[in-house]
């Protein structure tokens, strides 16, 4: 047996009583990011090695981001054992080998495929034949979700959603009502239970249908402007079951910014780079940032990062794109017109360092 694949499974075989991953993981992963966004890759790796080391399952993203930082280290065979647990989850090798960090040592990475393969090929699905067979139904019967400010009646046992300007309505199907209720009854799947096949390595299959599809969270909102706040999953408190997840290491945190749609904004956390067409002498274009502390305490989950991390990330995120790092909502960049224009429109915001 080749010995890539015996660190593997040596790897992949440790058994844990299961703790919280606010309490065993994401303290870690934490350091790791604190580390990485600083350039300190050596330090970034040793704390992703023990998150890894304090849990049964780690986590794609940080998988991944663990093996960027040994090719950053000039240590390729160091990242081995971490792209073949990868493989381990189902992520099919060219989801990998576009990404920028795997094109800058792109002749060691094909000269490693093939014992990549060897772990991807012997990837098989563990779900259920119920869970599979409702999946598969679900699939190709998902309603269409469109947002609106448009006051829609919502039945707790068959809601209804507008589909287009229209106002023609679909009801959710008897497979996706059943589907939630599996779901209810296991309290999710693993990240690893059904093959992913997503470019952030967050979503595996069947949590792609479940988030994009089930649990995005609407908002309409009444003439008098009151919003109202409802949720595609009628059968499961979206929020917990999420929140369950994360804590149970079943998909990574980063997941809340995507399935919810959370923004930074909304967690009180603003980001933009400025750029201003005249020359200034008391104002200089770069990357800006507004925090409100107070919104982001009364958000934060037990697993979530401080929020001068979020912070850090998000501006990282500007210059580097090498890592899988959270950053919720687009990039946003900003060109005034005259040095004044920038004054005013940024009055209170502050600029990075």
């Amino acid at each position: 047996m080749n010995r890539y694949v015996i660190v593997f499974l040596f790897l992949f075989a440790k058994g844990f009583a299961q703790k919280p991953y606010s309490e065993t993981y994401y303290p870690f992963i934490d350091k790791a990011e604190s580390a990485l966004v600083e350039g300190n890759y050596k330090d970034a790796f040793n704390f992703y090695y023990a998150a890894f080391s304090g849990v049964r399952y780690a986590l794609a993203r940080d998988l991944f981001n663990a093996a960027a930082t040994k090719v950053l280290l000039n240590d390729f065979e160091g990242a081995k054992p971490y792209l073949l647990k990868l493989a381990a989850k189902g992520v099919p090798p060219e989801l990998l080998q576009n990404e920028e960090i795997i094109l800058r040592v792109f002749d060691k990475w094909e000269a490693f495929k093939p014992i990549y393969l060897q772990i991807y090929d012997n990837f098989t699905p563990t779900l259920s034949d119920e869970v599979l067979a409702v999946f598969e139904k679900t699939k190709s019967a998902s309603p269409r979700i469109i947002r609106s400010g448009t006051v829609i009646e919502i039945k707790s046992d068959n809601p209804m959603y507008i589909s287009g300007s229209s106002f023609s309505l679909s009801s959710r199907s008897e497979n996706q009502i059943k589907l939630e209720k599996l779901l209810d009854s296991t309290g999710g799947f693993y990240e690893h239970q059904a093959g992913m096949t997503d470019q952030e390595l967050l979503l595996d299959n069947l949590n792609t249908e479940v988030f994009t599809n089930l649990a995005r969270t609407l908002h309409f909102t009444r003439p008098e402007n009151v919003e109202i706040t409802t949720t595609a999953l009628q059968h499961l408190n979206t929020e917990n079951y999420i929140n369950q997840g994360i804590e149970n290491g079943k998909w990574h945190r980063d997941i809340i910014g995507k399935t919810l749609n959370t923004k930074l904004e909304s967690q009180g956390i603003q980001v933009t780079q400025v750029s201003i067409d005249e020359t200034c002498t008391d104002i200089k274009a770069g990357i800006y940032y507004k925090l409100d502390r107070n919104t982001y305490k009364e958000k934060k989950q037990n697993y979530t990062e401080d929020i001068d991390l979020v912070l850090k990330k998000a501006i990282f995120k500007y210059s580097d794109n090498l890592f899988k790092l959270p950053f919720s909502g687009r990039l946003l960049h900003q060109t005034f017109p005259t040095c004044e224009t920038a004054k005013k429109a940024l009055f209170g915001w502050s600029l990075t360092k």
